[in-house]
């Protein structure tokens, strides 16, 4: 059950590790949905043939707009029906991304479980994500810290080179130290890096954060 271990490693790491993003809960009806869905629960997503993927793309487009809605029943309900869309979610990555910062918790987990598993997010998000990262460093809410880390999380999925320096820069000035902790991981998925990337592993590396110092060492022993 990959999705659900994903995830709930994620939200006891986020909250026993760092102290620094509290991150949603899991509640009663987010458990019983990720136990029932096959697209959370199985390793493999079921192709979908040409005209369900047409089908699901238009009703994708529908949820992303449902997303923007001042309703917020409408924009649970948005994210909750993409949390079972699996990889058909993919684009809907952004707006998920900003969905994980919301105060409405149901649609903070629901936002979440549809990150979990849409896969590797497409080259067209690399600059919104970029966008969402760099901004957030200005900002101090719990909400940006939250859409920082997912922002990370999709651009170490892509690897996008275009990504590399911001990333290589962040990890040394971000003010989360979550979201410094979630680049020494993105770092990690990248088969190279160039200097100033390794540079910065290594100064983290020599941190005083135990997590940081782990997570760039193991970044650093994947490209030796």
């Amino acid at each position: 059950m990959k999705g659900l271990g994903s995830l709930l490693n994620w939200k006891q790491g986020m909250n026993s590790r760092s102290g620094d993003l509290a991150g949603p809960f899991l509640s009663g009806t987010l458990l019983l949905f990720v136990l029932a869905c096959p697209s959370l629960s199985q390793a493999d997503t079921p192709k979908i043939s040409p005209q369900g993927s047409k089908e699901m793309t238009t009703r994708t487009a529908q949820q992303i707009e449902q997303l923007k809605s001042q309703q917020t029943e409408t924009r649970s309900e948005a994210a909750k029906a993409l949390a079972m869309s699996g990889i058909e979610a993919k684009p809907a990555a952004v707006p998920l991304v900003l969905a994980a910062g919301e105060e409405e918790e149901s649609i903070r987990e629901w936002a979440v479980a549809a990150l979990e598993e849409l896969g590797t997010p497409l080259a067209e998000d690399v600059e919104p994500l970029l966008d969402i990262l760099i901004k957030s460093v200005k900002k101090t809410s719990q909400a940006s810290k939250d859409q920082a880390f997912w922002a990370v999380t999709l651009l170490g999925r892509r690897k996008s080179e275009r990504a590399l320096p911001h990333l290589a820069e962040l990890l040394k000035s971000h003010p989360s130290m979550t979201v410094r902790q979630r680049i020494a991981w993105a770092l990690g998925e990248y088969e190279t890096l160039p200097d100033a990337a390794i540079e910065a592993l290594h100064v983290a590396e020599k941190e005083a954060n135990a997590r940081l110092s782990y997570l760039a060492k193991r970044a650093l022993e994947k490209k030796a």
